[in-house]
């Protein structure tokens, strides 16, 4: 393999790790009563300072921002992706709403398809009715309050699919690092209201855990970058299950979550159905 390749598939294991630490943390703070919205309004604050503060070569964000719908309508997607998965995370147990993550790239295939007038193939078909299928196992529609935490995984990965495209819409005329600082800045925004009328005192350690969230979040962004800047999504998209194995693991560590057969079947199914996506929407983008 070539050693750009190794180097982009190493900063994909490190985006996908660091995402599993994001999830621990985050569960580690609303388990200690910390209301979602201040929760989300203060890791994006500490992202948008931290985002700012480490260097980025030729890439540093500017001050002067031009604020577009386009960013706005990204804003509002990265609050209701953050918000929707912190209120899943006190609902589901975490492999559950990482299991059901997974359905992310198939609602972003959609909405490329709808917003995008990209093309679609019957194998592109069949993943996204594949990943559906996974994501129903999963879920395993009821009435009872789990139900409820998968349904707001369910709207996490619909938003972050919007939030996708988009970032995909405006690569076309800016670069990552000053689309993720602006990111951060309207996520800021848009919480701030709601986190001011649900505001609670912190302690120095529940304080240290959302500045802890804050760094990962714009690390894991940028390892994610670095990784795709090396290598296509092609070879990557084949490891993106070890988050779900890492954060089996860390579950287990800090919370004893176990995984059961059902999580374990409909993540295969969502897996499978993704690397059909990413393997034929990268044909169209080359045909």
């Amino acid at each position: 393999m070539h050693n750009q390749a190794k180097k982009g598939i190493f900063f994909k294991v490190l985006n996908l790790l660091i995402y599993s630490f994001i999830s621990i943390n985050l569960k580690f703070v609303i388990e200690q009563k910390i209301h979602i919205y201040q929760v989300v309004f203060l890791s994006a604050f500490f992202g948008l300072i931290i985002s700012n503060i480490i260097p980025h070569r030729n890439n540093k964000p500017t001050y002067k921002y031009t604020i577009t719908k386009m960013y706005i309508l990204r804003g509002i997607c990265s609050t209701v992706g953050l918000v929707c998965w912190v209120k899943s995370l006190s609902i589901i147990p975490l492999v559950e709403a990482t299991a059901i993550s997974y359905i992310t790239p198939i609602f972003a295939s959609i909405l490329s398809l709808l917003l995008l007038k990209e093309r679609i193939t019957l194998n592109l078909f069949i993943a996204i009715i594949l990943g559906f299928i996974g994501m129903m196992v999963i879920v395993r529609p009821g009435a009872d309050v789990l139900y409820a935490g998968s349904i707001m995984a369910v709207i996490s990965a619909f938003a972050w699919a919007l939030h996708d495209v988009i970032v995909r819409y405006n690569s076309k005329t800016d670069n990552y690092f000053y689309q993720m600082h602006l990111a951060f800045l309207m996520v800021v925004v848009f919480s701030m209201p709601l986190a001011i009328t649900h505001w609670v005192s912190l302690t120095l350690t529940q304080l240290i855990h959302i500045t802890f969230i804050g760094a990962l979040l714009t690390l894991n962004k940028i390892f994610l970058v670095q990784a795709l800047s090396n290598t296509t999504l092609i070879i990557l998209s084949p490891i993106s299950f070890l988050r779900l194995i890492f954060t089996s693991i860390l579950a287990y560590l800090f919370f004893s979550e176990t995984i059961d057969f059902y999580i374990v079947i409909g993540s295969l199914i969502i897996i499978f159905a993704t690397s059909i996506t990413i393997r034929e929407s990268a044909k169209l983008k080359f045909s």
